[in-house]
């Protein structure tokens, strides 16, 4: 296996990266991390919140939105 680990200015791991075509295999082959991978990017969000997000939009009026430009100045990078 082919592995490369990243480091941060002082030497410590941050990351570790394998070849797609080795990560694919490890899936194939370890149906338990396939699963965990699975329960980690499928996050349930909670019916009240969904409601508050379906108000707000419900709500939405043009005079209150913000144009791309407007946002851009007020963003400091």
């Amino acid at each position: 296996m082919t592995i490369k680990y990243i480091t941060d200015k002082v030497g410590n791991t941050t990351d570790v990266m394998i070849p797609i075509e080795e990560w694919n295999e490890l899936l194939l082959n370890n149906a338990a991390l396939n699963e965990s991978l699975k329960e980690e990017n499928e996050i349930e969000i909670p019916k009240w919140q969904q409601d508050i997000v379906l108000n707000r939009i419900a709500n939405a009026k043009p005079e209150n939105y913000n144009n791309w430009e407007d946002v851009k100045k007020r963003i400091r990078y």
